[in-house]
């Protein structure tokens, strides 16, 4: 069984990060394809995303162990 707990306090660390990243996004490194990536501190995701003129687009919450740039498709 999941961890109700756990799964609250990764909607919290995600909606802190998306907070973060829509002040100050360029804090975060660039990487793939015209992303940036930060990564989260307490679980073991990064969230990849694009800074367009008006918004942040989010690309994918990605797990740091799995299936590395499986997103990468996504980009158009």
């Amino acid at each position: 069984m999941r961890s109700e707990f756990a799964a609250l306090g990764f909607d919290q660390e995600l909606r802190n990060t998306f907070k973060t990243l829509r002040k100050s996004p360029q804090a975060c490194a660039p990487y793939l394809r015209g992303t940036r990536r930060t990564r989260l501190s307490r679980y073991p995701y990064s969230v990849v995303f694009r800074e367009l003129p008006r918004k942040i687009q989010i690309i994918a919450v990605a797990h740091a162990k799995r299936r590395p740039a499986y997103w990468a498709n996504r980009l158009s």
